[in-house]
């Protein structure tokens, strides 16, 4: 399926407008630019159709290229060098980056045979973990327990099975089903549950499997994480006490330490590599093409054609 797809020529183009999944990239444009890509006109803030004002046909025009509805792949360019990358979200539970690694190491490369495309650099998604902490306490501070964290929210969404109480005071133990893993402490016999530990419970249960387990050298992490994740609900600290526990633990490594690349133990979310220089995508991308986007590649830095 192509990630990449021409638009028709109309007066009045549903391609004026970001789609959904374009938001979503759009939105990681900061983040990008932070840590040294560029996406091109589409994507940045204010962006209005070029073709409205130009006088250049839609069809012939960059920004008219769109993502379709599945697209996990969009292009970009790495400012130090200018170079013409594809960035490329990845799950953390699959083995493609992995194999992708292990296919573009150094010795692998050096076969003549290899026509994989090199990875140039893996990114996982910023702050993630810290910023779900921090909403649970907010949630916690207004008397609302969440009940359902689950791999992977970066917004706290889905507060249908919620529970809100007028003031702390009025905070109470409840009973009834809910989407977490039912084996935990809190359910056994069917026991009445504190909700707001279970929150806690739920996150320390996240962060531990989509974090702890998927990175290397996330050791700091584990005394906090036993706390969240402790059997005795009562044992378990606050969400505004694990929260101040993070920001200690940061605060507590060095600059270098907090800029040091985490290893995926399995996969990352991010991936890119250069353009051109493989049959992956090349479908999408011909060099003697005129006029086609500076765009095409994903976030791990990488050249790898087995999709």
């Amino acid at each position: 399926m192509r990630n990449f797809q021409r638009t028709s020529s109309s007066k009045s183009s549903p391609f004026e407008r970001l789609g959904d999944v374009e938001s979503k990239w759009a939105g990681y444009r900061p983040w990008l630019k932070s840590i040294g890509y560029s996406l091109r006109a589409r994507y940045q803030p204010d962006w209005k159709a070029s073709w409205l004002t130009s006088g250049i046909d839609e069809d012939d025009s960059e920004d008219s290229l769109v993502l379709n509805l599945l697209a996990l792949v969009l292009d970009a360019k790495r400012d130090s060098d200018n170079l013409s990358v594809a960035l490329k979200l990845l799950p953390t539970h699959t083995q493609e980056l992995p194999i992708w690694q292990y296919l573009t190491s150094v010795d692998m490369l050096n076969d003549p045979r290899n026509h994989c495309v090199p990875l140039l650099a893996v990114h996982p998604l910023p702050d993630t973990d810290e910023r779900v902490l921090a909403g649970v306490a907010f949630i916690h501070d207004h008397n609302v327990a969440h009940i359902t964290l689950a791999p992977v929210q970066y917004h706290l969404i889905d507060f249908g099975e919620s529970v809100k109480y007028d003031s702390y005071e009025a905070r109470q133990f409840i009973t009834g089903r809910v989407e977490h893993d039912l084996t935990v402490p809190d359910f056994v016999g069917g026991k009445h549950y504190d909700p707001f530990a279970l929150d806690i419970r739920a996150l320390g249960d996240m962060i531990h499997e989509s974090l702890f387990k998927a990175y290397k050298g996330l050791e700091l992490l584990e005394p906090l994480l036993l706390e969240m994740r402790d059997d005795v609900p009562a044992k378990r600290p606050s969400a505004k006490d694990a929260l101040s526990k993070l920001h200690s633990l940061i605060e507590d490594q060095s600059v270098a330490a907090l800029h040091q690349e985490i290893p995926p133990v399995f996969t990352t979310q991010y991936v890119a590599m250069p353009l051109f220089d493989s049959a992956l995508y090349c479908f999408m991308f011909q060099p003697n093409l005129k006029a086609l986007p500076s765009a095409s590649k994903q976030i791990h830095h990488s050249k790898c054609s087995a999709q």
